[in-house]
C-alpha cells in the first residue's frame, strides 16, 4: 500500500541523511518513477523534504529534520527487542522490526538490533523432528481472536474423528511449551490444543465475549 511505502521513504530518509530516486527505488523494490512520485507526495504533504539537483544531490529533510514514530525509552526499545526478535520468521514481523529499528535514534539502533540476535526460537528436538505441528492455522486463529470473529473449527479430540464446531475466540496459550486456542462453546469455555485443529473458517459474525 502507497502509505506504508511513504512511511518507509521517510524511515530511509531518516537513515540515510540524503537519498537518490535510483537508491529509494532498490529500497522499497519499486520503480524509479515510483520513488519520485512518493518523494514529491511527501513533499506536498508538508514534511520538510527538498531536492537539490546536480552532482553530490539527492532528496534530504531539510535541517536534518526527523520523525520520531516510536516514542519508546531505551529499555522499553531493548525489551520489545528481545521478545520479538527470536519470534520474528513471519515476513510481517520482519517487515515491522526494520521500520522500527530506522525510526529509532542512532543511539538506540545497535542495541535493538543486538537484542534481536540474543535468542533463538527452534521448534524442533535434539532429534530435528518437530515438537509441535501447530503453525499452520496459527496465523487464521490469531487474526479471528484479534478480529472478534466467530470460527467453524475443524478438531480432532484424543480418540476421536474430526469434528466440527462453531466457537468464539479469546485467546491463544502457552502452557509448558504447548499451544492451545481458548474458546466459548454453546457448552462453556474450552481449550483447543493447536496441533489437533484441522482447518479455520471465519464466519464473519462477531464472537460472543
Amino acid at each position: 500500500m502507497r502509505a506504508d511505502r511513504l512511511v518507509a521513504t521517510l524511515l530511509f530518509l531518516q537513515e540515510r541523511g540524503r537519498v537518490t530516486v535510483p537508491e529509494v527505488a532498490a529500497e522499497l523494490e519499486v520503480s524509479e518513477r515510483t520513488a519520485r512520485r512518493d518523494l514529491e507526495a511527501l513533499a506536498a504533504a508538508g514534511i520538510p523534504v527538498y531536492s537539490q539537483r546536480g552532482r553530490g544531490g539527492g532528496w534530504s529533510l531539510v535541517g536534518g529534520a526527523r520523525t520520531n514514530l516510536t516514542g519508546l525509552t531505551a529499555d522499553e526499545t531493548r525489551a520489545l527487542f528481545l521478545v520479538t526478535g527470536p519470534l520474528s520468521a513471519t515476513p510481517e514481523l520482519r517487515t515491522a522490526l526494520r521500520k522500527l529499528v530506522r525510526a529509532l535514534p542512532p543511539t538506540m539502533r545497535a542495541q535493538a538490533q543486538a537484542a534481536t540476535r540474543a535468542g533463538v526460537v527452534d521448534a524442533t528436538d535434539w532429534s530435528r523432528n518437530a515438537v509441535t505441528a501447530d503453525a499452520t492455522h496459527r496465523s487464521a486463529l490469531q487474526s479471528a481472536v484479534v478480529d472478534g470473529i466467530r470460527v467453524r473449527l475443524g478438531y480432532a479430540g484424543i480418540g476421536k474423528p474430526i469434528g466440527e464446531r462453531t466457537v468464539d475466540p479469546l485467546g491463544l496459550v502457552a502452557k509448558a511449551g504447548v499451544d492451545y486456542l481458548v474458546a466459548g462453546t454453546d457448552k462453556g469455555l474450552r481449550t483447543f490444543r493447536l496441533s489437533r485443529v484441522t482447518s479455520v473458517e471465519p464466519t464473519g459474525e462477531p464472537a460472543n465475549r
